[in-house]
């Protein structure tokens, strides 16, 4: 079976801020607690899938490699941060690296990551009430997936090769809703 891994999560991750705007108003007859719930979930998981979008491609591209053995491959697949990761794939396959190409979005991507790692993943109660304000006023909601997007389209860019149509809107699918439980 093929499939397109970080097509998918990208997908996931638009679709999910689609639902969110889409139901905005209905949200607004829970409480501020439950709100809050609703909120977090719907940004953990647009960050957390617009991050994994970005790990796949970038391992399933490392292991593309033809000029490094397999074990290699694997030893940085399995062993590197993200981040990392990223770095190596630029330096194997001659391109800048995004830090020098883009900075800013070298920044975005090293923010939006710390707050997926400290504050999705490996959540503290006491950090959720200051936080969560912190997040949305910090990282627009749709900055996740953007982020993403820019982050693989940076080695299409490089090369001088036209970005997959989606790295820009969803072609597979969309959620076509949730219910707000009152």
């Amino acid at each position: 079976m093929r499939v397109k891994v970080s097509k998918s999560y990208l997908e996931v991750s638009r679709s999910i801020l689609h639902l969110l705007f889409k139901k905005k108003r209905s949200m607004n007859r829970l409480s501020d607690f439950d709100r809050n719930g609703v909120i977090f979930g719907f940004l953990g998981m647009t960050a957390i899938f617009s991050h994994c979008a970005v790990e796949a491609f970038v391992n399933f591209q490392i292991m593309s490699l033809r000029n490094l053995p397999d074990p290699q491959k694997r030893k940085v697949v399995s062993g590197k941060s993200l981040a990392d990761k990223i770095n190596f794939l630029c330096d194997a396959i001659g391109i800048q690296r995004i830090r020098i190409a883009d900075p800013q979005l070298w920044d975005d991507f090293t923010r939006t990551t710390k707050f997926v790692r400290n504050f999705f993943i490996h959540p503290k109660p006491w950090e959720f009430p200051p936080n969560l304000q912190k997040i949305l006023e910090q990282v627009p909601i749709g900055k996740y997936s953007l982020v993403g997007s820019d982050i693989i389209g940076h080695f299409f860019d490089q090369r001088g090769v036209m970005r997959p149509t989606y790295l820009n809107r969803n072609e597979v699918f969309f959620f076509p809703d949730f219910k707000v439980v009152p």
